[in-house]
């Protein structure tokens, strides 16, 4: 247990202030809308954490599934960083369409249960599938095409060289 809290994941996704913070959050938030900006952080995650983030649209589901591979080096991730991940593309897509109410529709987790006092429901606002094979959110095709409200060609045609030059290469590419 990190902090206490069972919703320290979800406090730390949710308290990040992109306008203090690095290139990647603004390259997210400069992004046309929620499906360009999930891309914008599967392709520069390395910058951040070790993970990948794999972004599948699912046709028939009519739903963009963005998975979390850890590296098999990772025995067991910490609830609080599945939490922090999931929550964090849930913020995003929440502040660039200026939608407080914009939620996935599945979320999955490998944990097989949450702390008491978890409030998971109350943040997501959709099914939460536990004792998954992998930590995922799925948002509607339709949600993830919502143009973003602080979409800025400009800054993440600037972003990108500095994003592409400072990324580490995933060992599986």
């Amino acid at each position: 247990e990190v902090s206490g809290n069972p919703n320290i994941g979800i406090v730390l996704a949710t308290a990040v202030k992109p306008e203090l913070t690095e290139p990647l959050f603004l390259a997210i938030l400069s992004a046309v809308d929620l499906a360009h900006a999930i891309g914008v952080v599967s392709r520069f995650k390395r910058l951040l954490e070790p993970e990948d983030l794999i972004v599948v649209e699912d046709r028939p589901s009519k739903r963009l599934v963005a998975t979390y591979d850890w590296p098999e080096s990772a025995d067991i991730v910490p609830q609080a960083l599945v939490d922090a991940e999931l929550a964090f593309l849930v913020a995003m897509g929440r502040r660039g369409t200026g939608d407080p109410d914009l939620s996935p529709c599945e979320i999955s987790m490998c944990a097989q249960e949450l702390e008491p006092g978890a409030r998971h429901a109350d943040f997501f606002r959709c099914t939460i599938t536990l004792g998954a094979r992998r930590n995922a959110v799925a948002f509607p095709i339709d949600d993830v095409q919502r143009p973003f409200a602080t979409h800025n060609s400009q800054l993440m045609t600037a972003l990108l060289p500095y994003l592409q030059a400072n990324t580490p290469a995933s060992p599986t590419s």
